[in-house]
């Protein structure tokens, strides 16, 4: 079935008919860009969630690569995108299922509303009339030749699932207890805090220690535990010293967990 064509972004520079059918387009509008295609995160699974293929994103890598892009030391590159249609909804949809960390970088540099002009460090090729079995097969078959962390590349996808699943939990939990303190920032002022970071961290911090099979009721009765030691501690801390504005917001949201760089580090499981 030809699809109709809906690419706004960028300029097609050819066509190619051989065994698949892609074109080659440039981007040149990040904000189209960022609107049509969208991450592929993997095959739906039977209670309608999506595994995850796709690799977990990596936010330092992300920020090295923005860091490239402004610095004018990253070199072009391509990301890997299809078009796939959705009966069902009677919708086209573009799924980028290579260069997802290039990906973040744009949105960074676009919502940061930078006016650098990087129109020619990136280009595309959609592959036209897709699906999800497809991707799965080109995703693959690109990954056996890009080298990725053993830790990563090897895990089983079971264990996968179930941090995932664990962090998920665990980020919705302490974004709900601590709603007012949320940040768009990636730097937010203490004890404001980032939920990509959040998420960021428990993932890095139960994938070290192997703790996918700890009850999410276990880890948050920990986390729980350890913001009231801290408050212990800043109680000590300050208690013949002026409290610093971000340790009185602390004590006015019980939330002593993101005076910290990172509180997993100091997490006793």
């Amino acid at each position: 079935m030809e699809l109709n064509n809906n690419i706004n972004f960028g300029k097609k520079l050819h066509s190619f008919y051989h065994g698949l059918r892609y074109d080659i387009y440039t981007i040149d509008n990040i904000k189209d860009f960022l609107e049509t295609v969208k991450i592929w995160k993997g095959l739906r699974t039977k209670d309608g969630k999506f595994s995850i293929d796709n690799r977990e994103v990596d936010y330092v890598k992300v920020d090295e690569i923005f860091e490239s892009i402004m610095d004018d030391t990253l070199t072009p590159s391509i990301f890997e995108i299809s078009e796939c249609y959705d009966p069902k909804n009677k919708k086209i949809s573009y799924r980028c299922w290579e260069g997802q960390h290039r990906w973040y970088a744009l949105r960074k540099f676009y919502t940061e509303k930078h006016k650098k002009d990087i129109s020619h460090l990136f280009t595309c090729h959609i592959y036209r009339n897709d699906n999800d079995e497809n991707i799965k097969i080109k995703f693959t078959n690109r990954n056996k030749f890009t080298p990725v962390p053993i830790d990563s590349s090897f895990e089983p996808i079971v264990i996968k699932m179930k941090r995932v699943e664990l962090v998920k939990n665990l980020v919705d939990y302490l974004k709900t207890e601590y709603e007012e303190l949320r940040s768009t920032s990636n730097n937010p002022r203490k004890p404001n805090f980032n939920i990509d970071k959040l998420f960021t961290n428990l993932n890095d911090f139960i994938k070290e220690n192997k703790l996918e099979n700890v009850s999410f009721e276990y880890f948050q009765k920990k986390i729980i535990n350890h913001n009231d030691q801290l408050k212990v501690f800043y109680e000590d801390k300050y208690k013949t010293e002026v409290r610093p504005l971000s340790v009185k917001k602390a004590f006015e949201n019980n939330a002593f967990l993101f005076l910290l760089d990172d509180f997993t580090t100091s997490l006793i499981i």
